[in-house]
């Protein structure tokens, strides 16, 4: 389906928003590596220079949850991901 371009404008964010906030909260289920897997993309995400403060606050908070779940799970999962958070450990990706 191929309609009509939407960029990520305030007003569309706030329609988004507006449409989402209030909404029945989504629940999933995943795979321990797979939640980790995940959990650490978000926090390369988190990293954008082209987030915006409240992006960058919602990116943060659903990853530290997701974090502490699998933090209950794994003490080495816990604490790969509490270095992932460490900017000072990030490495240039080589294309």
């Amino acid at each position: 389906m191929s309609g009509p371009a939407i960029t990520l404008s305030d007003e569309v964010m706030r329609a988004l928003a507006h449409e989402l906030l209030n909404a029945t909260p989504i629940r999933t289920e995943l795979p321990g590596f797979e939640a980790f897997t995940l959990c650490a993309a978000l926090q390369l995400a988190w990293r954008h220079p082209a987030l915006t403060d409240l992006q960058r606050a919602i990116v943060e908070k659903a990853t530290r949850d997701l974090q502490e779940a699998i933090g209950q799970r794994s003490l080495l999962a816990r604490e790969l991901l509490v270095h992932g958070w460490n900017t000072a450990l990030d490495v240039e990706a080589k294309p």
